[in-house]
């Protein structure tokens, strides 16, 4: 299963990959992406969906961890964190779909992942709702 987590605040839209380590953390896997609102609504779905589809298709031990993502202090990454409103993207192998989460777990009507514009927009609408 893939998780993808997308952070929107003023700098932009983020996303930011992760996969389960052997021993139960999550660890930031894959170059973090920034995106301004713009460029997320005319490429950002495309990029959610080379993701997924790159989560299925190479041996997640064999990315690169995010550097940048890692790298940050546990102050810093908190501070990002706390001033970002986070979506989670979950998917599962074989099924070309994915759902947006949110950190309570309520999920969205699935999406294909053959529909990249369809993935933007449900994600830029579901921030447009919730950010201030």
């Amino acid at each position: 299963m893939v998780f993808l987590d997308v952070l929107k605040n003023n700098e932009g839209v983020f996303l930011v990959p992760y996969v389960k380590g052997s021993h139960g953390a999550s660890v930031a896997r894959g170059k973090l992406q920034r995106f301004s609102d713009e460029s997320f609504r005319l490429i950002g779905g495309a990029a959610v969906v080379k993701i997924v589809n790159d989560f299925y298709e190479i041996p997640w031990e064999e990315t690169e961890p995010s550097e940048l993502y890692n790298s940050m202090t546990s102050r810093a990454r908190n501070a990002f964190l706390k001033k970002s409103l986070m979506l989670i993207i979950v998917g599962q192998k074989g099924t070309g779909q994915i759902q947006l989460a949110t950190e309570a777990n309520d999920r969205s009507e699935p999406i294909s992942l053959e529909e990249p514009d369809q993935i933007a927009a449900e994600i830029l609408k579901w921030f447009d709702l919730h950010f201030d």
